[in-house]
């Protein structure tokens, strides 16, 4: 697929650096692809694997958990993992629409 920019020319202006900046460093995805030395099985590691690899991850001590967002408040909900949970998504899907139907009648009484 093709996303074109919209907008006004200072605005458009702005897209094609970003694009050219991000695309044309030595580190990018669309150098690599160009480059024959770069076998294909290397273009098709996942990025944050390699990063794991690279980097000892460690939280930050001032940003708080996502459970922990709203502090001594109330713990944050634990959502839903729309990328792995395919039973929880059927099981959202299914309920917002009798959720949305008893909301409107509560509205309504």
């Amino acid at each position: 697929r093709v996303y074109p920019p919209v907008g006004d020319h200072d605005k458009l202006l702005a897209y094609l650096v970003r694009r050219l900046l991000e695309n044309g460093a030595n580190s990018s995805f669309v150098h690599a692809v160009a480059d024959d030395a770069v076998p294909a099985a290397d273009l098709a590691l996942d990025p944050v694997a390699v990063l794991d690899k690279r980097f000892a991850w460690s939280p930050h001590p001032a940003i708080p958990q996502p459970a922990d967002l709203f502090g001594a408040s109330r713990r944050n909900s634990p959502g839903l993992d729309l990328a792995a949970d395919f039973d929880g998504l059927d099981a959202f899907a299914t309920a917002c629409p009798a959720h949305a139907d008893a909301a409107a009648a509560a509205a309504n009484d």
